[in-house]
């Protein structure tokens, strides 16, 4: 976005579809965040209680043929639809029962569409992570929110922004997040996973390990 060769009104209009489209972004990943994860969700988990970091077998998902996103996930989770559908595409990923040497926590994946090419349009990956930040605040339950890291990377030509951040609610605890999203064929694609703060050394790696395998067949709009 180039503002010094617009006019007044364009160059309204111009920072107001960029406000517009990263709350769209930052409103995708709050949205996941959002999400119960099935049985792992169930009552707090204590510190002494935390899985030990077991060895983890991954399974891979593969999206819908014109959507082009794949991601690899902890064999032994489940992986469906939301009941009730708000986003054009939208997954989630839980534990399917709870064992010993199981990935605690869950994740997600919001698509939507948007009116830009690029997450770089929304502007920097801290920017987008500290709006995310903010609107968590903003929501009734949060005692606090942290962003702990905000990483710009590029896989197969796209660019792709992975925040981690940390988030407390008088309803759920602390827990940890990882996230990815990437712009592709002006749809926004966003994965999440989190888990209770208490088991997030031990599924770290698994979880880390998903949004790493995140990834999107670049795509060419056509209107």
């Amino acid at each position: 976005m180039v503002v010094g060769k617009e006019s007044g009104g364009e160059e309204y209009m111009s920072h107001a579809m960029t406000r517009r489209t990263m709350l769209r972004l930052a409103g995708a990943l709050v949205a996941v965040s959002a999400v119960r994860f099935g049985s792992d969700d169930r009552g707090m988990v204590h510190a002494e209680e935390a899985a030990p970091v077991v060895q983890q077998e991954f399974t891979r998902y593969q999206g819908p043929l014109g959507l082009g996103y794949s991601f690899e996930y902890p064999t032994g989770w489940s992986v469906g639809k939301k009941t009730v559908k708000t986003h054009m595409n939208e997954l989630v990923m839980s534990p399917a029962k709870k064992s010993e040497g199981a990935v605690r926590g869950g994740g997600g994946i919001v698509v939507d569409p948007v009116k830009i090419n690029s997450v770089s349009e929304f502007g920097s990956a801290d920017a987008v992570g500290n709006r995310v930040i903010e609107l968590e605040k903003k929501k009734d339950g949060v005692s606090s929110a942290s962003l702990v890291s905000a990483k710009e990377l590029q896989k197969d030509g796209l660019t792709y922004y992975e925040l981690e951040y940390v988030i407390d609610t008088s309803h759920g605890g602390e827990k940890h997040f990882l996230a990815a999203s990437t712009i592709t064929g002006k749809n926004l694609y966003v994965l999440t996973t989190q888990a209770r703060t208490a088991d997030f050394n031990a599924s770290e790696p698994a979880l880390r390990h998903v949004i790493s395998s995140f990834r999107v067949k670049p795509q060419y709009y056509t209107p």
